[in-house]
């Protein structure tokens, strides 16, 4: 969906993707897209990182821990 649609809808659609590349083991394709989440004003911020148990296994990551700096 493109983001100029709707912006909301956007955001929670990426975020939902990220938690499915982090539960398929796609690591690299997660954290590319939380990192682009957490540049955006979206309301998604570290707190949800370190909260969403849909992460855990980006958390050893170094990529992961520098999104949460």
């Amino acid at each position: 969906m493109p983001r100029t649609l709707d912006y909301w809808r956007w955001i929670d659609s990426s975020w939902q993707a990220a938690e499915v590349y982090a539960q398929a083991g796609a690591h690299d394709e997660a954290i590319e897209q939380l990192a682009e989440l957490m540049r955006l004003p979206a309301g998604w911020t570290k707190h949800w990182l370190r909260a969403d148990p849909m992460f855990g296994a980006l958390r050893g990551d170094a990529r992961f821990r520098a999104l949460d700096e």
